[in-house]
């Protein structure tokens, strides 16, 4: 509908118009795409917990974004939709607004479509844009945040056995992980994958299986100090159950 209307109101226009209004409609998209995007006020914190930059590939003409857990982009049907997976060409999203004239990102507070806790509400969410500078001073201070976490190191207390009380250093067998450091106690795997922190005997970055996970922390996605709630699966329930544990970190 978008671009039928669009085509409606320019289709007896002089080409020159036109193109100044395709370049003018580029220039605005490469604008807002050019540095990174920031998401508050969303009821998922795994929204706002880190920043939003460009990814490839683009959809639908428009810049795709991404953080450490979801993906926004314009979908088929021309709204832009927050969704863990890249599906322009579905309707499953967590959240959707319908795009603006020009098909940008609504900046500023908008009211977007939620889905929380199973039923679909209509929230005001703010979208702010970081500029080139401003995004490459965020990156600066999450590599440093995450340096400084991974030289020291990491005690748990809680959660299974092969977890509580041991001492989390970053490993030497492994590569870092999406983007983060992989951490190990000798026996289990600390690593971030799907945006939220694993707890797994094995290492594998692209799976999502493990013991135990928790969103990464806010504002650059260091491991959760402090106490806080992990997901943990119970053999005995045969499922998931929410668990405290605490995590000490010790600088080096």
């Amino acid at each position: 509908m978008f671009n039928v209307v669009v085509a409606f109101l320019f289709s007896n226009i002089s080409d020159d118009i036109w193109d100044n209004y395709q370049a003018k409609t580029l220039r605005a998209y490469e604008e807002q795409a050019a540095g990174g995007l920031l998401i508050t006020n969303h009821p998922d914190p795994d929204v706002g917990a880190t920043f939003f930059v460009r990814t490839s590939p683009d959809a639908n003409g428009r810049p795709h974004f991404q953080n450490a857990t979801f993906h926004l982009f314009l979908s088929n049907d021309k709204d832009w939709k927050l969704s863990t997976n890249f599906t322009p060409e579905a309707n499953q999203c967590n959240s959707y607004f319908p795009s603006t004239f020009l098909g940008l990102i609504p900046e500023g507070k908008s009211r977007w479509t939620v889905c929380t806790s199973g039923k679909w509400a209509d929230i005001p969410i703010t979208v702010t844009r970081l500029s080139v500078a401003d995004l490459e001073e965020k990156k600066r201070a999450q590599r440093e945040a995450l340096a400084e976490q991974a030289a020291g190191t990491l005690t748990f207390s809680g959660g299974p056995p092969h977890v509580n009380g041991s001492t989390f250093r970053r490993s030497t067998s492994s590569p870092d992980a999406n983007g983060y450091p992989v951490f190990d106690n000798g026996t289990c795997h600390l690593f971030v994958s799907a945006g939220k922190w694993r707890l797994s005997a094995g290492f594998d970055p692209t799976s999502t299986k493990c013991s135990c996970c928790a969103p990464i922390s806010k504002p650059y996605g260091c491991v959760p100090i402090g106490v806080n709630e992990w997901d943990s699966y119970d053999d005995t329930v045969k499922g998931w159950i929410v668990i405290s544990i605490e995590v000490t970190q010790r600088k080096p």
